[in-house]
């Protein structure tokens, strides 16, 4: 049986089908908290709590994340570099655009 390119099983760039996959229902997620009236109460119409959902969805990200680091001989150096660099970066950017009062 030939695998499909990107999907599990796959000798080119498995895993990568989900990981895509993932980062799009962390989007969903996202999008559904925006969209909240009261911010402050993240139960959704659906009966879902964001909160929970978004904590689950990172999750899946990290998850498919390292089986994509595992399985697709990409430089796992160059990565961590590239996120410690990001990282500061949004940590500056949130020193410098957060409102006096608000909380986490």
């Amino acid at each position: 049986m030939t695998r499909r390119a990107f999907s599990f099983g796959s000798t080119k760039w498995p895993g990568i089908a989900k990981l895509n996959e993932e980062c799009g229902e962390v989007t969903t997620v996202v999008g559904k908290m925006m969209n909240l009236v009261d911010i402050d109460n993240l139960d959704h119409w659906d009966g879902t709590n964001l909160r929970d959902e978004i904590t689950n969805e990172i999750g899946d990200v990290l998850a498919a994340i390292a089986f994509v680091l595992n399985h697709c001989s990409l430089d796992a150096e160059t990565i961590e570099r590239r996120k410690a660099k990001k990282l500061e970066l949004f940590e500056r950017w949130h020193v410098e655009q957060a409102e006096p009062t608000e909380e986490p």
